[in-house]
């Protein structure tokens, strides 16, 4: 890995991320109040509802970034000079691979300076995004320009700012509220955000629709301050439901957690995990199925087409009564 001094191959590494930036949304102009120049040249911005990837350049400077369009408020802003990119104890700059592969360096105190810290725990596992040490500086590496996702791996890092945190709070509390204008005005993160909190309301009134005509009444499966997303119990039989929106690893973990704290086995309760179904298969659950079947887990795939929920089994736990298979078969 070597840092580029060149100011033609700098250039050339520009116009892969101004490619990489139209990809994501198409580029259209925006009036920064941090704007190098009104003018400057090759300018290249790309909006997604309420967030503003941009790339700016002038003779002398390039700066890139990514922003909230609400109040023009910066996530993440870094710039260099074009004809000493490296200028500044190399605190940010831009890289080639042996493969000649671009890729950008933003040092952990940088992003200290923009309030984005503890940034490698926080991206492990991001696409694109990894730890660079050179000349003992820590460094988030993203790269290379070329990827399909590299505007995706840029926007993980620019996520962490305690701004976009609070964007994202104040968006879900809203979704929350069931504020339709917000339908078409989230970018894409918020919009999983409000679209989790709207999916589950709308699982929770189909398994309440589904248990009340056999005759359950709503309960609470709790344990302390720890309780399921849905009860509903009939006699001695109580059903907790844990409802997650995505089958992401960690939603997985904590939905186990959730379920073997807060709805301990007993006589009487069984548990069901509830999941979207899958766009291919399954095959991510499969870790897992050991931790179900000890914990006596039931797992349901649910569907949302036309407003309309169902429900179907993926694999029941083997004790489970015929008779709460049938109220899902």
């Amino acid at each position: 890995m070597r840092i580029i001094e060149d100011p033609a191959e700098l250039d050339a590494a520009y116009a892969a991320l101004a490619a990489a930036w139209g990809a994501w949304a198409p580029p259209q102009r925006w009036a920064s109040r941090d704007a190098l120049e009104p003018a400057g040249e090759g300018a290249s911005y790309a909006r997604r509802d309420d967030v503003h990837l941009f790339l700016e350049r002038t003779s002398d400077k390039i700066a890139l970034g990514a922003a909230l369009t609400e109040r023009d408020q910066n996530l993440l802003r870094v710039e260099f000079m074009r004809d000493a990119p490296a200028r500044r104890k190399r605190r940010v700059a831009i890289a080639a691979d042996d493969a000649g592969k671009h890729h950008l360096l933003l040092s952990a105190e940088v992003l200290a300076e923009q309030d984005i810290r503890d940034p490698f725990r926080r991206l492990a596992g991001a696409p694109l995004a990894k730890r660079a040490e050179i000349g003992g500086r820590d460094y988030v590496l993203l790269g290379p320009f070329d990827a399909p996702r590299i505007a995706d791996a840029f926007l993980a890092v620019a996520g962490l700012s305690p701004a976009f945190a609070r964007h994202i709070a104040k968006l879900g509390a809203l979704a929350a509220d069931e504020d339709e204008r917000l339908e078409t005005s989230l970018y894409e993160i918020s919009r999983n955000v409000a679209r989790a909190h709207k999916v589950q309301r709308r699982v929770v009134a189909a398994l309440y629709e589904a248990l009340s005509v056999k005759g359950y009444r709503l309960d609470e499966a709790s344990a302390g301050p720890l309780k399921a997303d849905f009860a509903m119990t009939q006699g001695a039989e109580t059903l907790a439901f844990e409802i997650r929106g995505d089958a992401e690893i960690a939603d997985l973990v904590r939905g186990v957690g959730q379920l073997a704290l807060a709805a301990p086995r007993g006589a009487g309760l069984t548990r069901f995990f509830v999941l979207p179904a899958p766009r291919d298969d399954s095959r991510a659950l499969a870790p897992f199925m050991p931790a179900f079947e000890e914990l006596g887990v039931s797992v349901l795939f649910y569907d949302v087409r036309d407003d309309q929920v169902s429900f179907v089994f993926h694999r029941p736990d083997p004790d489970l009564p015929a008779a709460t298979r049938a109220l899902f078969a």
